[in-house]
């Protein structure tokens, strides 16, 4: 690994060094090679000469050449993801630089004591303070109350998946996996350079990570991190008002990606169903070894930091806690963290020594878990809070969290006294919120979703159209940001509420105005209808998303999760509102239910139900317990070369009714003197123990969305094998089954 590194290093400074004889300063030669386009134009005015011609020629690309190059500049220094064509002016990238480092900038900060500073050292050593006592560890963990909830239920085989040497293929696919644009750590070097120099680069690098593998220390070089810090809100006062995100070096990042790709494969045997220092106890007490258990930790136990202050690397200190914010490893590691809470609460309430928050016959979830943000549901006594506060306290010694004061809240029903209120603060020691309030992108309300809940995406739209790039995009930078960005903003309401039709018209508005652009304060015409332009492409529209047309959407996702998620809401949907199986609603339902109750004419109509699968229909698709499968990878060749899928790509199992289908089918091909076909279906008969591969097996089989791809000469063995299974019926309705 130092050996890459050392070789990193020494390529960065010739790199400088090329870059400054090579291009220098490309703004001064901006302006030259204008004025000098210029001069040409004006004697070529003069003297139309062929001489003069070829010489103002050649200033005119000198521009272009160097206009293209400012461009490219401010391009990267802009880094717009949505924004990948239909627009070069540098105006719109400049902006954007500028509107980002204005953003970034700190030049006040109040401290702990309550005054504040504008002086620059004095900022820069808050911010070291700060952060540095952010990640340190506080006390020494008390593990015990914890880690006998956790099962030992990693197997030796998961162990050496987590610590078997990466091949080349491996490493290569975590390198494309990575974002090759996203910003470098300290040593300057992103993805798009590994990508761009792979065949030369590839042994060293490749070498690097196996030697990381086999346990090697990570040097610093590897470990050194930039935090940039991001505002949470727009009124920032403290440094806590920032989100420290991770600058790794993309090395470490490939270590980290390979490992999450690893861990990925496991996880779902670990984690409850509340949730998809501590860290290295829970990953022991869950059974991995110390190998796996270091290789999961060095990432972090390697890491020093540096803090970007207005552009400039402040302090250098070593992480001793938390995880790194932008680092591939680090959300499953929080994942597994966090699933000690999520197995200590639930035992409490299992155990009825922590009381759920009743809702009548339906048992009510203990809690819910997203990233660091964690909603539990309790009853509200006292002495229920008590014992809370006390659960909490014993989590928060175990994994050296906090739970930040400020920014927690509980919330009560309207008919809760003002001395219950209080109480009840002074048991679970935070304050009471009011409703509504914002949860992942989503107003939390009681009742219908109305127009007054709905400023923050106002606001969130309005800022985004007047923004300080916006007013430098041309036409289609704007129809860019529309689709990719606007549209966008809603959907984690849409997903949950129904929006008032008032707000999607403003919304809907607002989109249009800005597509059309203005003229001297007043809006252009809109040359066309606004229905017309949300039409896909290929029916001569722009292809913007209609918000309508989401609603719809998402109203018949939570109809279909409400039928068939097996997770916590869709268990609990069907036992507080389905008890007889079907879907009715009552005046006193929720707005969630009576929105799923009225779209369920529409998906009923739209879905077939085959045995204990419920199938939709349309597009060559199947919907329902997995995601798709490439099914042009493999080939019939595979399957005689290799005589099964990959274990890795591809874990499926059948009914029982399939072995006897494959076997009935077999038997009346030869029984009816169809000798070879026969034999071609037995070179496929054993397929039945783990998936079968032709369509007509989707249901029977049970296989994933799509099946085989089978090569010429053998859809004859399926097309006569399927009349003789009987069926028919099913390639009748290809549409309905695939």
């Amino acid at each position: 690994m130092r050996g890459l590194a050392n070789k990193l290093s020494s390529l960065k400074a010739a790199i400088k060094t090329w870059n400054k004889e090579t291009f220098g300063d490309i703004f001064s030669q901006l302006q030259q090679a204008e004025d000098k386009s210029l001069e040409a134009e004006k004697e070529f005015e003069i003297n139309p000469s062929q001489e003069n011609r070829e010489i103002m020629q050649k200033a005119n690309a000198a521009l272009i050449y160097s206009t293209n190059l400012e461009v490219q500049y401010w391009k990267q220094k802009a880094n717009i993801r949505w924004l990948e064509k239909g627009d070069s002016n540098s105006k719109l990238f400049q902006a954007y630089v500028k509107g980002k480092r204005k953003k970034l900038s700190i030049s006040h900060i109040i401290k702990p004591n309550g005054a504040g500073t504008s002086n620059p050292s004095e900022i820069k050593a808050e911010a070291i303070s700060f952060f540095k006592n952010s990640f340190k560890q506080s006390q020494p963990p008390s593990f015990e109350p914890i880690l006998p909830l956790i099962p030992m239920i990693i197997s030796s085989e998961d162990n050496l998946r987590i610590c078997t040497i990466p091949s080349l293929d491996e490493f290569k696919q975590a390198v494309w996996d990575l974002d090759g644009n996203s910003a470098s750590g300290p040593d300057g070097f992103n993805g798009n350079f590994f990508k761009a120099t792979w065949e030369t680069i590839k042994q060293d690098v490749l070498t690097a990570s196996q030697e990381f593998f086999l346990g090697q220390p990570i040097p610093r070089a590897y470990g050194s991190t930039f935090l940039t810090l991001i505002p949470k809100t727009d009124n920032l006062k403290r440094f806590e008002d920032y989100r420290p995100i991770s600058l790794s070096t993309f090395m470490s990042k490939i270590n980290t990606k390979l490992l999450a790709n690893r861990l990925n494969t496991i996880l779902p045997k670990l984690i409850s169903k509340e949730q998809a220092a501590f860290q290295k106890a829970l990953l022991k007490a869950f059974g991995f070894t110390n190998l796996s258990t270091a290789l999961l930790m060095a990432n972090l136990k390697g890491s020093f930091f540096s803090i970007l202050l207005n552009g400039e690397p402040t302090g250098y200190f070593k992480m001793e806690r938390g995880v790194k914010q932008g680092d591939p490893l680090s959300p499953l590691l929080f994942i597994l963290a966090a699933e000690g809470f999520s197995r200590l609460i639930n035992q409490q309430m299992d155990s009825s020594h922590l009381l759920r928050f009743n809702s009548g016959q339906v048992k009510f979830p203990s809690h819910l878990i997203y990233a660091d943000d964690i909603m539990i549901f309790s009853r509200g006594d006292s002495r229920n809070l008590l014992k809370l506060k006390f659960t909490l306290d014993t989590y928060l010694k175990a994994s050296g969290q906090e739970i930040n004061l400020n920014k927690s809240k509980f919330y009560t029903s309207k008919k809760t006294t003002t001395l219950q209120i209080q109480h009840m603060e002074k048991a679970i020691g935070i304050s009471r919120g009011k409703l509504p309030f914002t949860y992942l992108g989503a107003p939390i309300c009681h009742g219908i979703l109305r127009k007054e809940h709905c400023k923050d995406i106002l606001g969130h739209f309005e800022k985004r159209i007047h923004s300080w790039y916006s007013k430098t995009l041309n036409q289609m930078g704007r129809l860019i940001l529309i689709k990719h960005v606007l549209s966008s903003i809603p959907l984690h309401i849409l997903a949950v509420h129904t929006l008032p039709k008032s707000i999607i018209h403003t919304l809907t508005k607002y989109m249009a105005n800005f597509l059309w652009g203005q003229k001297e304060g007043a809006q252009k015409y809109h040359w066309i209808r606004w229905s017309e332009l949300t039409k896909p492409e290929k029916e001569e529209g722009l292809g913007i998303k209609s918000l309508e047309d989401q609603h719809q959407v998402y109203t018949l996702k939570l109809w279909w999760k409400a039928r068939t998620d097996v997770g916590i809401w869709g268990p609990f949907v069907r036992a507080k509102y389905m008890k007889t199986g079907n879907i009715k609603e009552k005046i006193t339902d929720s707005p969630t239910w009576k929105r799923i109750c009225r779209s369920n004419a529409l998906a009923d109509s739209h879905t077939t139900v085959v045995g204990d699968d419920m199938l939709w229909n349309g597009e060559p698709r199947r919907m329902g317990r997995s995601g798709g499968i490439d099914y042009g990878a493999y080939t019939y060749e595979n399957l005689e070369r290799e005589l099964y899928w990959p274990a890795e790509k591809l874990r499926i199992s059948i009914t029982g009714a399939g072995g006897f289908i494959a076997s009935h089918i077999a038997r009346r091909l030869k029984n009816e003197g169809h000798y070879i076909i026969a034999s071609d279906w037995k070179k496929n008969e054993h397929m039945t123990e783990d998936m079968f591969c032709h369509e007509f097996h989707l249901v029977d089989l049970r296989v994933m969305d799509n099946c085989l791809k089978v090569t010429k000469g053998v859809d004859h063995v399926f097309n006569l094998a399927a009349d003789m299974g009987g069926m028919g019926f099913i390639q009748s309705n290809h549409s309905v089954i695939m």
